[in-house]
């Protein structure tokens, strides 16, 4: 275990929420796959794209986090509130740094060396979420971010996670893959992860995961309830689809799970954001399953020995 870094080491949680779900849960859709390799509402889950969230306090979301099997968070918000988390529940969240100007950064000549200064100081263990080629949000009247992936301030960025090994969490569409693949070829040495897996279908993510062994990618926002545009990863039955069930186990060591809570009455839809993930992985083997619920997250994070 690397030093500095005990205080988000969950082994005594683990253990407990093995328990606490393992009880039947309802699954999320009306009957549970017939495909199902084994129970995943067992797993302990980390989840990699996190958020806190308007007029909830942070009593509330560690209790939706419990509910959900939850055990710890990478929590992305504004930075003073994010370490006030942290602090009050060193275990449970992981702060994340982002930008005071989720738009205007690229244009601040003081983005960069604030974040540097925050990582000298290792107040941060990972960079994000940091929005570029995004659609716009009608959840929370959100215009569309438009940064090219790959621009001079974006790969400086790149630079800045390589050099203090923390992981770079961006939300990139699908369609600006080719920048996407150029930001990731700038620096071998940053790893990144994908938001929402760039909402893009088995096959792209794929080839993006083939050529881009510094590529990551989280499964938030991909449930039936979310997904809007993006491409399903599971049938109308709750089946996962095939393409999907190849790549999940092919490259099972590279995805993350994610329940992106952030708007207000999402604390109360938490445990149903979980159990969309619980029903994709129920349907894997139960190795690449545990490596996508949790392990995953805590090696790229530094919390466990690589």
């Amino acid at each position: 275990m690397r030093k500095g870094r005990k205080g988000f080491l969950p082994f005594l949680l683990i253990p407990f929420f093995i328990l606490l779900f393992s009880s039947p849960l309802s699954p999320a859709f009306e009957s549970e796959p017939r495909s199902r390799v084994f129970a995943a509402w067992s797993l302990p889950l980390v989840d990699s794209h996190a958020h806190l969230i308007p007029h909830v306090s942070l009593e509330r979301l560690v209790t939706a986090m419990d509910e959900s099997g939850v055990i710890m968070a990478l929590l992305s918000s504004r930075n003073p509130d994010v370490l006030r988390a942290q602090k009050r529940y060193p275990k449970r969240f992981i702060p994340s740094f982002r930008f005071e100007s989720p738009r205007g950064w690229p244009l601040d000549p003081g983005a960069l060396p604030r974040l540097e200064e925050d990582l000298k100081k290792g107040l941060f263990k990972a960079i994000g979420e940091v929005h570029l080629r995004a659609y716009a949000n009608p959840i929370v009247k959100a215009p569309p971010y438009n940064i090219p992936v790959d621009s001079p301030p974006v790969l400086n960025l790149v630079d800045l996670a390589a050099k203090y090994r923390v992981p770079l969490l961006i939300h990139g569409e699908a369609e600006f893959s080719q920048e996407l693949t150029r930001m990731l070829g700038h620096n071998r040495g940053a790893k990144v992860i994908w938001a929402h897996a760039g909402g893009g279908g088995a096959d792209i993510v794929r080839q993006m995961l083939e050529g881009n062994p510094n590529l990551y990618a989280d499964l938030s926002a991909r449930d039936p309830w979310r997904q809007g545009r993006r491409a399903p990863i599971l049938d109308n039955k709750g089946i996962l689809l095939k393409a999907w069930k190849e790549l999940l186990e092919d490259y099972s060591d590279r995805f993350l799970v994610g329940l992106d809570a952030y708007a207000p009455g999402d604390e109360d839809r938490m445990a149903l954001f979980a159990r969309f993930h619980r029903q994709v992985l129920g349907q894997l083997s139960r190795e690449a399953a545990e490596k996508i619920a949790y392990k995953n997250a805590l090696k790229l994070l530094g919390l466990l020995l690589p």
